[in-house]
């Protein structure tokens, strides 16, 4: 489980949350989980491509819409979040 948030900022709220979902009873729910400033904003296998600068990720949704996360921790915070972006998306991460 990864994600990214402002909860810092005296601006407005928002948030990632992602991971790597496994259900066996319910099957359809199962692979990468992506979900941003709300639980109504959550699903699997949402994220079709992934793009990563120095300091920013953009997360390419289905039906178009863009997420992107600039980087505003310390370098050690965000080499972490990266990783944890290459490790639940993979492939479809450049």
């Amino acid at each position: 489980m990864g994600g990214a948030s402002n909860s810092k900022s005296l601006g407005r709220y928002h948030y990632v949350l992602f991971g790597i979902q496994s259900d066996i009873n319910h099957p359809e729910n199962s692979g990468t989980y992506f979900e941003f400033d709300d639980q109504s904003n959550g699903a699997t296998n949402s994220v079709q491509e992934v793009s990563m600068g120095d300091n920013s990720v953009t997360f390419k949704l289905q039906g178009g819409k863009s997420i992107e996360i600039d980087c505003d921790v310390p370098i050690k915070d965000w080499d972490e979040f990266k990783q944890g972006v290459r490790t639940v998306f993979g492939l479809l991460t450049h």
